[in-house]
């Protein structure tokens, strides 16, 4: 059996002990695939494992000796399904085996924002905390996540470990998914009462053509933010790509008109991509 690994170097295969996979047959192990030569590594392959190289409907036809597709992550956009599905060949991912690290990764944001450690520890090297006559000293009144509202949208595996955290810190938890999850730790609800209602909201779901572009305009100004004056809030910023954020500065714009909100767009984000949403007693950071 011929066994293409497409983009090993995602991998550290140093690191991983892969006589399993050698066990099953012969294993070319490829650090990184151009997509113009996936097809050319597909051929004579009977599975193939990636994690970020797409696999189109086009290289897949060309693959006759395909039996298996092996996706070396959780979300499986980067596979042509449908064209899989047509050909018979199955396409296999690893549902939740990030979920520690994903579930970290979102408090990592979350607390980043809420508490701006980074910001405060760069102004107290400045001297900041040095030259203020009292002891507690911040810039920003910080947020605190207890008592506030999670959004969870996607309530499997990675959704529920988010959940359950966020239960942790005292948070009241949120959670919309198409289908019921019985183990969801928090309460589920429709799409537009979670939009409404939630302080944070997290996505965990998985990027399949129905769910692109959800978060969108309409369901933006659906959300809790445009509540802005209930939670007294001066100003919204905007971090990220200014080009991907064009669509919605209409709907950010409408806070000025209507609740008195300055809307902010830095120069230069901080964080390089925007990340998510947090509410605060003094402004937004998104």
């Amino acid at each position: 059996m011929q066994i293409v690994v497409l983009d090993a170097k995602t991998l550290k295969v140093e690191e991983l002990d892969l006589s399993p996979w050698r066990a099953l047959g012969t294993l070319s192990l490829y650090d990184r695939t151009d997509p113009a030569l996936v097809p050319q590594r597909l051929r004579g392959a009977d599975v193939v494992l990636t994690n970020k190289v797409k696999l189109s409907a086009d290289a897949l036809k060309g693959a006759t000796s395909l039996k298996m597709i092996g996706v070396l992550a959780t979300g499986y956009d980067v596979v042509d399904v449908k064209a899989a599905r047509a050909l018979g060949i199955p396409v296999c991912n690893v549902p939740g085996y990030a979920a520690g690290g994903v579930t970290e990764s979102v408090f990592a944001f979350l607390l980043e924002m809420t508490r701006r450690t980074y910001q405060s520890t760069a102004r107290i090297r400045q001297g900041a905390w040095t030259a203020c006559p009292e002891f507690c000293w911040w810039e920003k009144t910080p947020m605190a996540l207890e008592g506030k509202t999670l959004g969870v949208v996607g309530c499997g595996a990675i959704g529920s470990r988010v959940a359950a955290v966020g239960l942790a810190f005292g948070m009241r938890v949120l959670g919309y998914a198409r289908h019921e999850h019985p183990a969801f730790p928090g309460k589920q609800v429709p799409l537009e009462e979670l939009l409404a209602a939630s302080d944070v909201i997290s996505l965990h779901c998985p990027a399949t053509a129905e769910n692109m572009g959800f978060i969108n305009a309409e369901t933006i100004a659906m959300m809790a933010i445009f509540s802005a004056r209930a939670h007294g809030l001066k100003n919204i910023v905007l971090t990220g790509n200014l080009t991907s954020l064009a669509p919605i500065r209409e709907v950010f714009g409408g806070l000025e008109k209507n609740f008195g909100v300055r809307f902010i767009i830095p120069e230069l984000s901080q964080f390089g991509t925007v990340i998510g949403a947090a509410l605060c007693e003094e402004e937004a950071l998104m």
